[in-house]
């Protein structure tokens, strides 16, 4: 796809596109999307990197030059906690239990920037989740700056050692009923004494990492005396002593609330006993503390597809042969795919609709329907008698249905070809393969050939790139909520074929029909496919046997700021113009106050919080799992990729790439549990093969299309397919051409 740049819209300096009319100033931001979201998938050969995402090698630090004994005064400085009902937003500590409405939802009131169109609309998404988002990050503000002598602030910018239990701040799992009660997470923590638009001034700021939260679970971030060299005597709030010691905060200010009253005892009551619990840890060295449960957003999208289960599906039109050659048939046909996203389609802004109504039984509501093709490719082989294994593909934002035919190798001269494509992957190791025009597709977007036609016309950019506006959050959540449940349906769909077997010569069944084996099967997608596949496998009630991603990360902001088009992010564009802040702001500061919105918002679509269910209550049901990742990924970030590789807690497969320390994935996955193996890796984790692979970007293409691009590869996903076939852990090989051996090891009973 084209990048569009219009010259319509307004300044991308802020002082010349203020906030003045809620409607003006959206329809004049509009156009700076012209270049944004191109194709989540697309076949873009330009490979044009930004300065900073160079690949270079790392650098070995030098030590750090002796320092100069120097008079620390004492810490003054105490934790506000202000539970009156006028309380600034961050003067409870968030997440907080205080914050919490009765339904479970947060209550944002009071967000900086409270009257901000973009706090305005991402508030009103983020209310609607249930509960805080499990990869929020945390704050903790204090009366008085902590680092007036910076010398003395004991804040270590290595993750792990947040990990000990004398650290200076801690993220701990304080719930008794959880599997990992006591765990402590490693972090990523940063002190703003100065205030600007989001931050009040002395904030503390922490980024959790390493395995993601678990969801519906109680945590307490805790800072210790320890964050500063002269903090043995300081005085604790009378209010978070009060707290911790199960004392009635109306004792010291009757202007609290009843209810807020009884909700932070309740809310700081898993501290307290998780205190009680410890043998070694005392409490006397907590200096600030919030407690929070972690809500359970992906419930939002497990119960749209149990809602769903029953609907009727079913084929528009007989098969018909589309293709043959000595590998594979292809086939195609089309069903009404149900659209449950209410309002014009596209979705432009928050007047134009995005939401997902439900009936009064919960029952989500179809607004209408959409004709989606159909591609299948069959194997010419001898079918299995339960039927052929079927991979079941996502294409990303621009992709269409037969991508599976025609989407392989993309030459020096930018021409893609149909080398290596996934029905010639599948074919060789005997599986069908199937592939849907989705929601928001090429497809989608032919079918609204004017609408789509006004779009381009007005902010120069087509209309499958609006599945991730950031001018209508609700949209951009809800897209990929339509994108999901749709492709369950269709699984169900393509399960019950039963397809007259003279439709490919070549192809023999026992008795004429061709049908699928529902115990063999892989979910896989690349780009956008990547998010749908990863999240489908999960909420499915059918289990999957595999998945397999590639260009992969999580649906989150993140995607939208730091992709790349001519080598400049569209951070560039939206943080000055939507946001009104300098370029970077958000893209470069996991610990901006935004995100805490932000994720929250996105919450129930994010697709890392879902795989993260298979470490969980999912357990039985994770199947084994390839992601192949490339550098550089001008689509992906190397932080979406983390994130998502971090919930999956996989393995590192082969060698990591030789770049800087930020670029590197590795020490994202050994936070997470992780480890790094050599080839071959087979049931790595209880007898399930889990990994990432990971390839420096190609002549021709960027880091996001290496699955096509690479022979290796093709022959890692084969291999993976081949293990699955054959009722074994798949081995996932170094790899060297497409069609080439797999080593299956036999695995003790």
């Amino acid at each position: 796809m084209k990048a569009f740049v219009t010259k319509r819209g307004c300044s991308l300096h802020a002082t010349q596109c203020q906030p003045t009319m809620r409607i003006a100033v959206q329809w004049l931001t509009v156009p700076l999307l012209a270049v944004v979201l191109t194709a989540c998938g697309s076949n873009d050969s330009s490979k044009s990197t930004p300065d900073d995402q160079l690949v270079t090698p790392p650098t070995n630090p030098q030590p750090n030059p002796p320092t100069t004994p120097v008079d620390i005064q004492p810490l003054t400085a105490q934790m506000v906690l202000d539970l009156t009902d006028d309380a600034a937003f961050f003067d409870q500590g968030f997440p907080s239990a205080i914050k919490q409405k009765p339904s479970g939802k947060i209550d944002f009131s009071h967000f900086p920037r409270e009257k901000h169109i973009s706090t305005v609309d991402w508030r009103a998404v983020a209310e609607t989740t249930d509960g805080f988002s499990p990869m929020s990050p945390v704050y903790i503000r204090f009366d008085s700056n902590i680092a007036v002598d910076a010398v003395a602030l004991n804040l270590p910018q290595n993750a792990a050692a947040y990990l000990e239990q004398d650290a200076s701040v801690q993220l701990i799992n304080i719930d008794a009923q959880s599997p990992e009660y006591g765990r402590r997470h490693p972090l990523n923590v940063d002190y703003y004494p100065d205030a600007d638009k989001y931050r009040p001034g002395n904030l503390l700021a922490v980024q959790p990492l390493g395995r993601l939260m678990q969801e519906n679970t109680q945590y307490a971030l805790i800072v210790t005396r320890a964050i500063h060299s002269n903090a043995s005597e300081t005085a604790v709030s009378p209010m978070l002593t009060a707290l911790l010691n199960g004392i009635n905060p109306r004792q010291l200010d009757l202007t609290i609330s009843p209810i807020t009253a009884a909700k932070s005892l309740q809310g700081y009551q898993p501290l307290r006993q998780w205190l009680a619990d410890q043998e070694q840890f005392n409490q006397q060295q907590i200096l600030a503390a919030t407690v929070w449960r972690t809500g359970q957003p992906t419930a939002y999208l497990q119960n749209l597809v149990d809602a769903m289960a029953n609907w009727p599906v079913q084929l528009d039109e007989p098969w018909q042969l589309v293709e043959s050659n000595d590998q594979y048939c292809a086939i195609r046909s089309s069903w009404q795919a149900p659209v449950l996203i209410k309002g014009l389609s596209g979705y432009l802004l928050p007047v134009f609709g995005g939401q997902i109504e439900l009936d009064q039984q919960g029952q989500p509501l179809i607004q209408h329907y959409r004709q989606s093709e159909i591609v299948l490719t069959l194997p010419k082989t001898q079918m299995p008698i339960a039927g052929f294994p079927m991979m079941l593909y996502n294409h990303g934002t621009d992709g269409r249905a037969d991508q599976i035919l025609t989407r392989g190798y993309t030459n020096a001269q930018g021409e893609q070809t149909s080398q290596g494509t996934l029905a010639e992957i599948a074919a060789i190791r005997g599986w069908a393969v199937s592939g849907m025009a989705g929601h928001m597709g090429s497809e989608h977007q032919d079918l609204v050939d004017l609408w789509d036609g006004l779009f381009d016309g007005l902010s120069g950019f087509s209309f499958n790139h609006f599945s991730y506006n950031p001018l209508n959050p609700m949209a951009m959540r809800n897209n990929l909520l339509q994108m999901i449940t749709e492709r369950v349906l269709y699984r169900r769909l393509i399960n019950q074929q039963q397809i007259d077997a003279s439709i490919c010569q070549g192809l023999q069944t026992p008795e004429g029909l061709i049908q699928f084996d529902l115990q063999t099967q892989v979910a896989s997608g690349q780009s956008l496919g990547s998010f749908t596949a990863a999240s489908m496998a999960v909420v499915d009630p059918t289990p999957y046997q595999g998945m397999t991603v590639s260009g992969a990360g999580t649906f989150s902001l993140d995607l939208v700021l730091n992709f790349v088009i001519e080598g400049k992010y569209l951070s560039g564009l939206f943080e000055p113009a939507y946001w009104q802040l300098p370029e970077g702001s958000l893209k470069d500061d996991p610990l901006h106050p935004f995100w805490a919105l932000a994720e929250s918002a996105l919450a129930p679509a994010n697709s890392g919080l879902q795989v993260n269910r298979w470490q969980y209550e999912k357990a039985q049901q994770k199947p084994h799992n390839l992601i192949f990742e490339g550098f550089f990924d001008s689509q992906v970030s190397v932080t979406s990729q983390k994130y998502l590789l971090r919930a999956m807690s996989v393995d590192f497969a082969g060698e990591e790439l030789d770049l800087s320390d930020d670029k590197l994935l590795l020490p994202a996955i050994e936070l997470a549990d992780g480890q790094q193996l050599d080839f071959p890796v087979q049931a790595n984790q209880q007898q399930k093969t889990n990994v990432v692979v990971r390839y420096a970007q190609d002549a021709n293409m960027d880091g996001h299309h290496v699955l096509f691009q690479y022979d290796q590869a093709k022959h890692q996903l084969g291999c993976f397919l081949h293990g699955i076939s054959n009722d074994q852990p798949p081995v996932i090989v170094q790899g060297v051409s497409i069609d080439g051996a797999c080593e299956i090891v036999d695995q003790p009973n």
